[in-house]
């Protein structure tokens, strides 16, 4: 059945065969591909108001193996929950009540192709993670490009990297129902080890800039609060920006987005005052970025902590999407010694990212953990980065 899907698909047979014989293996061999998690440095919540990004893949992975099936299903295995789900290879259209979530974002990925055209055959997916879930390090944006970039090196697709990372965000919007930007899914796919991504979110126009702090170093501290980006109050953030940028045309018709909106109060007379909140946000945030940007570039790493810090108490007072343990380790951190922190990702929990001196955050954070549990009853961890290459196929030693 997996041969007869390759002659239908959009890939002529002398390519298949090429990449079959180039690669050593068959088509009935299991093949495992590796997607890592992603940090975001600066412009948060901007990624889906055409902003600018500056992303990086990190050292934590979803692995997902692929082997074909013997019945024309779809098997999806969970390693780590010891759970399965399987469905009969169909047209998918919409996502059904009886998918469970973790499906949906492997099966939006199947979905995307098949508006392209292409025909997924039977498969069995065996997934295995350790990014954190829920911690803000874009463990579902993994899964989607470790599942899409497995099926298009399988099937012969020839979709490029930036391609299938436009795949894996229409599967979370249209499948999974987070209607995100594209940073998570690009900084995956195109990540580079030792380096950071520069993202035009508006153009997809990026460059590489090495990842070199000398004495200083990125960690993580995980507040262990799980956050749902699909339980609304993200695509609600995403929904005021819209309506910012409703009102604005109505004097600014040629208004691109609201990243390029102006910066300055008066202009946002029509406004509502949570509106003009989140615009805040974004407009100051888009000055940060700039500046943070030379701050790296001229390695004044205190003046990149400070804009951090800045940025943390902007997402939490304008934008909204911190929440009290995120908070609270922000001010502890920055008390004890820190150059900057923030909270990354969609809010409402995950992780800190914060900026120091080498060895300075693991010793805030063991000054940290014991407060932090006698506060919140729950744990936090630490989470030291490594910068990686974006996602690959794990290929045996």
């Amino acid at each position: 059945m997996l041969a007869e899907t390759l002659g239908k698909n959009k890939m002529k047979s002398q390519k298949c065969k090429e990449i079959l014989e180039g690669s050593g293996r068959s088509l009935l061999d299991p093949r495992k591909f590796l997607a890592p998690g992603r940090i975001n440095l600066i412009g948060e919540h901007v990624d889906y108001v055409g902003g600018k990004v500056l992303p990086a893949a990190i050292g934590c992975y979803i692995e997902v193996e692929i082997l074909p099936h013997s019945e024309n299903v779809w098997e999806f295995y969970s390693v780590n929950g010891s759970f399965g789900f399987q469905l009969p290879c169909e047209n998918l259209k919409n996502p059904r009540k009886e998918f469970p979530e973790w499906t949906l974002y492997p099966l939006g990925v199947i979905a995307e192709f098949q508006k392209k055209g292409y025909s997924i055959p039977g498969m069995r997916f065996q997934v295995y993670g350790n990014i954190p879930q829920g911690a803000g390090l874009s463990s579902s944006a993994a899964y989607e490009m470790a599942i899409g970039f497995g099926i298009n090196e399988i099937l012969g697709f020839g979709l490029d990297r930036i391609e299938l990372a436009l795949v894996g965000q229409a599967a979370e919007k249209n499948f999974a129902g987070t209607n995100c930007g594209i940073m998570d899914q690009f900084a995956i796919a195109m990540g580079k080890k030792n380096h950071c991504i520069s993202l035009d979110t508006n153009t997809l126009d990026f460059q590489y800039i090495a990842f070199d702090l000398e004495n200083f170093e990125f960690s993580l501290i995980n507040s262990n609060v799980k956050h749902k980006l699909n339980d609304g109050q993200y695509n609600l953030r995403r929904q005021e920006c819209e309506e910012a940028v409703f009102v604005f045309r109505k004097k600014y018709p040629d208004l691109l987005n609201l990243y390029s909106a102006s910066s300055q109060e008066t202009d946002w007379p029509d406004l509502p005052l949570q509106i003009k909140r989140r615009v805040r946000h974004v407009t100051s945030e888009r000055e940060r970025t700039l500046a943070f940007a030379s701050a790296l570039a001229s390695k004044n790493f205190t003046n990149a902590g400070k804009l951090l810090t800045q940025t943390h108490w902007s997402l939490s007072q304008e934008f909204e999407v911190s929440c009290p343990e995120t908070d609270y380790l922000v001010e502890k951190s920055l008390e004890l010694g820190v150059s900057g922190a923030r909270m990354m990702g969609g809010g409402f929990g995950g992780c800190v990212l914060v900026l120091a001196s080498k060895g300075v955050a693991k010793e805030v954070f063991n000054r940290i953990a014991p407060d932090y549990f006698n506060q919140f009853r729950t744990e936090c961890s630490f989470l030291p980065i490594e910068i990686v290459d974006g996602v690959k196929e794990n290929n045996p030693s």
